[in-house]
């Protein structure tokens, strides 16, 4: 496999102004939220290609692209 350059975009969201849940949700199905723009430098591309690599390992699973 080849070694590709990681760049980070950090997101414009304030993670430490989100209070934390006390109940945490089931998680059947495995529920996976990607919220961004569908652009090439967001690598969205990496994410379905691990949800197919990934094949029956997950069990149930959903993913919504927003």
């Amino acid at each position: 496999m080849a070694m590709r350059d990681i760049q980070v975009i950090h997101s414009s969201v304030d993670t430490a102004a989100i209070a934390p849940v006390e109940n945490v949700p089931g998680t059947n199905p495995l529920r996976i939220l990607y919220v961004g723009a569908l652009e090439p430098k967001k690598g969205v591309e990496f994410l379905i290609d691990a949800l197919i690599a990934c094949g029956d390992q997950l069990g149930d699973w959903q993913c919504h692209l927003i």
